[in-house]
């Protein structure tokens, strides 16, 4: 009499979906992509899961990077997209992407012992000092509220506050970048627009410089235009609004923080 072997039946969990893996494409089989190893989720991470990641955001890094500011620098906004698409194993994570460069900024900006963050210049009296010195604390809580800003002003009803904090860590990531060619060229580039003989040499320097401040207000308006799908006026008028609520932010935030250290305003 012959024997039959009965395979038992697959799982529901192991049984292919009729979606595929939102990275790459491939048949889904299981919780993870068999694939490319990214998890399946119906949505985005709370912001809990974003928080988890702050321990390894400075270590771990792989060739990823190169592929995530390819396409954080050339296409502002795509990297946004993809992320909240689904595809995010390919790319470094915000979070780390955003810690990874902040802590670059502020380490480039410390060794050439400069006062200026945002193209405002602290230099000055102690007061001043103890601004640039506390900035770096004082962006964990700016960048946050940046994204209720956002969240505030592109009300969408299917797209959470996270979402809108993806694109602020995108955002300041590009941003840090900006300031550190600022901090690095800024001394050259004033000593040779107040030289009487100005050195043609360091035309390069001086064009770069100012091209940095432009890329900060460049790349916000294209990045909210492929990010939120408004109009050039609306997307123009918000990006005004954005950029004055962040630099009054920035500066409450600022002055709290080191009337508190001072005693200039005390504690409730």
């Amino acid at each position: 009499m012959e024997t039959r072997t009965i395979l038992p039946s697959a799982s529901p969990a192991e049984k292919p979906s009729t979606e595929g893996c939102a990275n790459c494409g491939a048949p889904r089989t299981g919780p993870y992509c068999q694939a490319c190893g990214q998890r399946h989720e119906a949505h985005l991470a709370p912001l809990i899961q974003l928080l988890k990641e702050l321990p390894s955001a400075l270590f771990n890094l792989d060739n990823r990077l190169f592929s995530t500011l390819r396409w954080l620098f050339l296409k502002p906004g795509h990297l946004t997209n993809t992320y909240l698409d689904g595809q995010r194993v390919r790319y470094v994570s915000p979070v780390r992407l955003y810690l990874l460069f902040s802590v670059l900024y502020f380490f480039i900006a410390a060794m050439v012992e400069t006062s200026t963050f945002l193209f405002m210049d602290f230099q000055g009296d102690v007061e001043s000092a103890e601004i640039a010195r506390v900035l770096p604390k004082m962006m964990f809580v700016v960048v946050p509220v940046f994204a209720w800003f956002l969240h505030m002003l592109f009300r969408q009803p299917k797209r959470l506050y996270v979402a809108h904090l993806i694109f602020a860590l995108h955002i300041q990531t590009v941003w840090y970048v900006c300031f550190v060619v600022n901090v690095v060229l800024e001394p050259s580039a004033n000593a040779a627009l107040e030289a009487d003989a100005f050195p043609w040499l360091l035309l390069p320097v001086v064009v770069l410089n100012e091209a940095s401040k432009a890329a900060v207000m460049v790349f916000l308006f294209l990045s909210l235009r492929r990010v939120y799908e408004k109009s050039r006026l609306e997307t123009l008028v918000k990006m005004l609004v954005i950029l004055f609520g962040y630099l009054v932010l920035l500066g409450l935030v600022t002055m709290v923080y080191v009337g508190v250290k001072t005693g200039k305003v005390p504690l409730l």
